[in-house]
């Protein structure tokens, strides 16, 4: 048969038949070896306690970091369709700068404002900026979800008019902000490093090991018992209790 992985372990890890094979072989070596082999006393069935605890607990903590591999991926996925649909919103906001009134043409007329030609200038310069980032920003967000200013963003402003406009795209960007944040965030505990893997893989195998030597626990338990009542001294005597006792005549 084909294996799936690179090595032994990963192959035994992932595959339940193999790891109920491996698990029913601990069972009979245990048994073999310190139940009929080395018949330990009940002191040392004490003992075995701590190596099944320690197995157990490794294995448990390898579920843990299967737990977060899992949740990461799912979160990961998820948070990146509310990135792509937030950068979306972002993206056009920038190239609709025409619909906040900063790309229409204006003139000087007899009831302008004093301070006309500074408003026509901010305008101008917002709907400018604006337009220039949408063509640099990618329209589509590309799969890895990168920070806005790794794309080539640069935040608009300061403009003390038009400022409505500033506000909503740097509200929109921070809102991508946050969401491109937990991505990496998920993105981060996907990696896995050398030891992260290692007890990710052997988890199973110590879960079983444990197993097996809990069961061998109880049965090397079970044979001592058995041993104990054998040899103990059969005894036909019957003892007066306390009511059959008869008081003795005084002389």
């Amino acid at each position: 048969m084909r294996m799936r992985f690179d090595t032994v372990i990963e192959e035994v890890s992932a595959t339940p038949l193999y790891l109920l094979l491996i698990f029913v072989a601990l069972l009979v070596a245990f048994d073999l070896i310190l139940v009929r082999w080395r018949k330990i006393d009940d002191v040392a069935w004490k003992k075995v306690d701590y190596y099944y605890l320690g197995a157990a607990a490794v294995g448990i903590l390898s579920l843990s970091g299967q737990a977060e591999s899992v949740l990461a991926q799912r979160y990961a996925t998820t948070v990146g369709r509310w990135a792509d649909s937030q950068y979306s919103a972002f993206h056009n906001m920038l190239g609709e700068a025409a619909s906040f009134g900063l790309c229409i043409p204006r003139e000087r007329g007899p009831g302008s404002p004093d301070d006309f030609d500074a408003i026509v200038a901010d305008q101008r310069r917002l709907c400018s900026q604006s337009i220039e980032l949408a063509k640099v920003l990618p329209k589509a967000l590309p799969p890895s979800v990168p920070t806005l200013e790794s794309m080539g963003y640069k935040p608009l402003g300061p403009a003390n008019h038009g400022q409505g406009f500033v506000e909503q795209v740097n509200l929109q960007a921070e809102s991508y902000r946050h969401l491109q944040a937990r991505h990496a965030e998920m993105t981060m505990a996907l990696q896995e490093d050398g030891w992260k893997l290692v007890y990710k893989i052997i988890g199973p195998l110590f879960l079983a090991l444990a197993l097996a030597l809990r069961i061998t626990k109880v049965t090397g338990e079970i044979a001592n018992a058995r041993k104990k009542k054998d040899s103990a001294p059969a005894c036909g005597c019957v003892f007066p209790t306390a009511i059959d006792a008869k008081p003795t005549d005084r002389a």
